[in-house]
């Protein structure tokens, strides 16, 4: 009799991957209050923690935000960056495993099935994955038998680190 291994996915997620590529090349913004508009220039995108503090919130009209915080640091998207970043974490997923699907930008899973031989260890899977991540992207690995465990797994993880959930778990 034939025993199969368990179906693993991974998926590889840089969360708030727009905000990231917004605040690239630009490290006196650490520590200061930010926010991301929205591609109208109306509403608050994404933030820092500094600017949350100041009681700025996803979603609120700009103005609001900005009133509630003058000093708040207001950054435009960059589609093209954006999209060149998620381009990379497809490669970066996809030189692990041929089974590849982006499901949105900064968030790509892979089917590990039959890959076992090739990253013996997680580990090694791990440092496969990393390997490839942009350096300037804060990456989050995670692995599961499922994908919304999977997915789950790796916004849990802290960036540049990997959460493997078992099937008993």
């Amino acid at each position: 009799m034939k025993t199969t291994s368990p179906r693993r996915i991974a998926c590889l997620a840089v969360p708030s991957l727009a905000f990231q590529c917004a605040l690239l090349g630009r490290p006196r913004l650490l520590g200061t209050p930010v926010a991301l508009v929205d591609e109208f220039h109306a509403r608050v995108a994404d933030l820092t923690a500094e600017a949350r503090a100041r009681g700025v919130r996803p979603g609120m009209p700009l103005r609001e935000a900005v009133t509630l915080c003058p000093q708040l640091t207001v950054l435009e998207p960059r589609p093209a960056v954006v999209a060149q970043y998620a381009d990379a974490l497809v490669e970066a997923v996809a030189a692990v495993s041929p089974l590849v699907e982006e499901a949105d930008q900064g968030l790509v899973f892979a089917d590990l099935h039959g890959l076992e031989w090739l990253y013996p260890t997680s580990a090694e899977l791990e440092r496969a994955v990393f390997a490839e991540v942009p350096e300037h992207l804060a990456g989050q690995l995670g692995v599961a038998d499922a994908r919304f465990t999977a997915e789950m797994a790796a916004l849990r993880a802290r960036p540049g680190t990997a959460v493997h959930v078992s099937a008993a778990e």
